[in-house]
């Protein structure tokens, strides 16, 4: 394998969707392999079997060996650009919030990229400006019913605990 994997983890309201739109589908000589403006059923096949495993509950060490040499397949031919934002959040358009916690999202990828050659690409911001952003978006998606104050949810989510 000659070719190296990067992976995008932005945290949420970080210009990830600007990335994912503008700038990693238009670099010379990647692969990207992430969220993108399309609807889900028409996102890279392998950027779905990534997420789908990792952002489940569900442990299952056959798959993360088919994942890992999926992505060594994909290494052999290109540089690889992997970005999805809900790896940094326990909500996800999958599972919605029945899924994996983001600790166990990332835990999980790095089981299947564990020995490749990758850098890893975080976006940040003020903590407290990216928190209260989280939480605005988040509402849209139904947080409030969970933590119906951002001083609750700032305290007591573990989505807020990625900016910590």
């Amino acid at each position: 394998m000659k070719n190296k994997l990067y992976i995008h983890i932005g945290l949420h309201k970080t210009a990830t969707t600007s990335l994912q739109k503008f700038v990693f589908p238009r670099l010379p000589s990647f692969k990207f392999i992430g969220r993108n403006d399309l609807p889900l059923n028409n996102q890279n096949e392998l950027y779905l079997e990534l997420v789908k495993y990792c952002f489940s509950k569900k442990q299952d060490k056959p798959k993360e060996v088919e994942l890992r040499s999926a992505l060594i397949t994909e290494l052999k031919a290109n540089k690889v650009i992997l970005s999805d934002e809900w790896f940094s959040a326990d909500f996800d358009g999958f599972y919605k919030f029945e899924g994996a916690s983001w600790q166990m999202k990332l835990d999980k990828l790095s089981r299947i990229i564990n020995g490749l050659d990758y850098k890893l690409v975080v976006t940040l911001r003020d903590p407290f400006d990216g928190v209260f952003s989280q939480y605005s978006e988040f509402n849209q998606v139904g947080i409030e019913s969970k933590y119906s104050t951002f001083k609750e949810y700032f305290y007591n989510s573990n989505d807020s605990n990625v900016y910590k």
